[in-house]
């Protein structure tokens, strides 16, 4: 499943029906929020190998449904992204890592499961409850001096 649109979807859909992948390729096309979120929880990985992605809220929001994520090295996903703790970080730009990582936890069940659970904890991390809590411990420090 491919969620989202942008300037290279007909490429993609030109290369999936050019390799005979149509019966295993869907093009979602810009969802809402909750149906995108619905997706995710039901993908057993999640890929965005973007080289030009900030923060990326997109990776927590994959592993706060408990799936493995695959982002790239030197950017937003390896800020959140613990590799083969929650995830696997590959180099920009290298289809043979995005590759390898895709066919590692796409064949391995108990890694996936494994990775899947990490990303859930790693989530947790930054949820709003607890950056709440952070930050009115943060307030009553100063309150308190």
């Amino acid at each position: 499943m491919i969620v989202g649109d942008g300037p290279f979807r007909p490429n993609l859909e030109a290369l999936t029906e050019r390799l005979g992948l149509q019966s295993q390729v869907r093009f979602l096309g810009r969802l809402p929020y909750q149906e995108t979120q619905a997706e995710m929880a039901k993908a057993d990985v999640f890929s965005l190998p973007s080289w030009n992605e900030a923060f990326g809220i997109v990776y927590l929001e994959a592993m706060a449904q408990g799936v493995p994520v695959v982002g790239c090295l030197e950017n937003g996903a390896a800020d959140i992204v613990t590799h083969e703790r929650d995830g696997l970080l590959i180099r920009p730009k290298s289809v043979d890592d995005l590759k390898v990582a895709l066919l590692s936890l796409l064949e391995n069940t108990d890694l996936r499961s494994d990775m899947g659970g990490g990303a859930r904890a790693t989530a947790e991390q930054y949820s709003w409850g607890k950056n709440t809590n952070e930050l009115l411990a943060l307030i009553e420090s100063f309150i308190g001096n």
